[in-house]
């Protein structure tokens, strides 16, 4: 009101045009939700639920790193007294336990779309790229986990249990509304931890047109797995044994 009469008393002979120009309603915010892609608190339970899924494939890592050290399992003595470099049983182990994993995921995201009617959004191409990259990340937290530490396959598992388990439930598998609490409190946590990003990358498909937080996630996926496999295998190459 003070700022209509002031314009009104220094512009009297525009006051046509000032209460035209109030009258109009002009929008200046642009919607990046897609159509008919209400919030719906729910699908946080499920993108948890899968993001747990692929973060358990770091089990498979640790066991395929467990496979070629000597001093945790026969399989590994075996292997190592064969003439193959080392890099090269890692990297078949690793691809075997992706592959395994992936296929386990393809399932369950079968179940969930088929069977519960789960909705993923219509991008299922990118659907599928999540889920590699994501099971592709787990394996590689897990490998790396099994060569960083010379403790026994269980106390191993049983570390990355609890890793996991905390991660999720920041990312709201228990409590739906933690994803954003932490987001809001910590922010730089939505950028390391592994369920958050993974849980992150389906929210992006289904609410937002555009790629760019979708792919901003898939972008660290796939940089912390590379980072991961790298250390998983300079460690590795470090070990020597005094007799096998």
């Amino acid at each position: 009101i003070h700022t209509f009469e002031s314009l009104i008393t220094e512009n009297p002979q525009n006051m046509e045009k000032i209460l035209n120009d109030l009258q109009e309603r002009n929008i200046y915010l642009e919607d990046y939700l897609k159509e008919g892609s209400s919030p719906n608190l729910t699908l946080n339970y499920f993108y948890s639920l899968i993001a747990m899924a692929c973060l358990f494939g770091s089990f498979w890592g640790l066991s395929g790193v467990n496979d070629i050290q000597p001093n945790l399992s026969l399989i590994g003595a075996r292997v190592n007294v064969a003439p193959i470099k080392k890099v090269k049983l890692l990297l078949c182990n690793l691809l075997a336990a992706l592959t395994v994993h992936f296929i386990g995921i393809l399932l369950l995201l079968a179940y969930l779309v088929y069977a519960l009617k789960i909705d993923f959004g219509n991008d299922m191409g990118f659907v599928l790229l999540a889920i590699f990259v994501s099971a592709l990340f787990g394996v590689s937290i897990g490998s790396m986990v099994g060569v960083l530490t010379n403790k026994d396959t269980n106390f191993k598992a049983s570390m990355l249990s609890g890793v996991i388990m905390f991660s999720c439930f920041l990312a709201g598998l228990m409590v739906a509304q933690m994803k954003y609490i932490v987001s809001k409190s910590v922010p730089f946590m939505q950028y390391v931890n592994p369920a958050h990003l993974i849980t992150d990358a389906f929210y992006s498909l289904y609410y937002f047109e555009t790629k760019e937080r979708f792919f901003l996630n898939i972008g660290l996926m796939i940089g912390y797995s590379i980072l991961f496999t790298v250390i998983t295998y300079l460690a590795s190459r470090r070990k020597k044994y005094a007799s096998i």
